[in-house]
């Protein structure tokens, strides 16, 4: 979308204006998007754990899924998010449509945020909680799996992929009607060392005083060895001091650990940290060059 340089790069200036710009495109879409059936469930006791399920075409013993965390600050989002600034109810749907549209199952949870309960690692624990739930309903078959994680969104992703506490979750899904293939995390704040002050609160109600060893640069520190493929995905609007900077050092350090060949990394031109994922469904070639870079990592991973 051309107009997003003018909207800056720093994270809370370009949201509304980012959200506004993709309403229209959103609405022009409507009808594809709501082609796609949904179905909302329960995974958990909470009530923040429900879940969207989006379903392609057809279903057999061995259509691939993927599962879809957004981003919020940590405290904030919804699986699909209320108008205004977006479309009435079709962000996020628009990337289960994406998805199911190229014959992925494709399930987007709720999670536990500040000031519902969470704190760390409840994103992952959440994450963990959609995957048993998944697990319950395709037992027999063999599905390959791929989770994938924007913003806090991919730093839950990275907990579950790294956080020792949850080897069990990663062990369930090596074997069995549903494999891991990948997780890709998009735009991930990895550490927040130029995070300012107006996120002190929120930082310290989920990560409490562990902060520098809970974020997803401290885990690669306490992580074995990875048990999936990942991908890590930023665009050239994305804020230098949030974005870019904690991913090139994540990126680093999880190389330095694991070798140079343990992940792929991906830049997406001309895009900010929202439009990335905004921009799938919208049947837009260059919109949508995150689902095609995904796609195209999907096939070598």
């Amino acid at each position: 979308m051309d107009q997003l340089p003018q909207f800056g790069t720093a994270i809370f200036q370009a949201l509304m204006p980012t959200m506004k710009a993709y309403n229209s495109v959103h609405e022009n879409n409507r009808s594809s998007i709501e082609s796609t059936p949904r179905e909302e469930f329960t995974y958990g006791s909470d009530p923040c754990q429900k879940l969207d399920f989006y379903s392609p075409k057809s279903i057999s013993e061995d259509t691939p899924i993927v599962v879809f965390a957004y981003g919020g600050g940590l405290s904030r989002g919804d699986k699909r998010l209320p108008s205004p600034p977006t479309a009435e109810g079709l962000v996020y749907a628009n990337i289960g449509h994406y998805f199911a549209s190229r014959g992925f199952i494709t399930v987007i949870p709720d999670y536990r945020r500040t000031g519902e309960g969470g704190t760390y690692p409840s994103g992952g624990q959440d994450i963990a909680g959609a995957l048993e739930w998944i697990k319950n309903r395709f037992d027999t078959g063999s599905h390959k799996l791929w989770i994938m994680g924007n913003s806090a969104g991919a730093v839950h992703s990275a907990t579950w992929l790294l956080e020792p506490s949850l080897a069990e979750s990663r062990k369930s899904v090596q074997t069995g009607s549903i494999i891991i293939q990948g997780v890709v995390l998009v735009s991930i704040p990895a550490h927040f060392q130029k995070a300012g002050a107006d996120r002190r609160d929120v930082l310290t109600a989920y990560y409490k005083d562990r902060l520098e060893e809970d974020c997803a640069l401290g885990q690669v520190s306490k992580a074995q060895s990875p048990e999936a493929k990942l991908l890590v995905v930023t665009a050239t609007l994305d804020p230098e001091d949030e974005i870019l900077e904690p991913s090139q050092h994540f990126v680093d350090a999880y190389k330095e650990k694991f070798g140079k060949d343990s992940l792929s990394e991906v830049v997406l031109e001309g895009h900010n940290h929202f439009s990335t994922v905004l921009g799938l469904g919208t049947g837009d070639e260059r919109e949508e060059s995150l689902g095609r870079e995904v796609l195209q990592w999907m096939g070598q991973a």
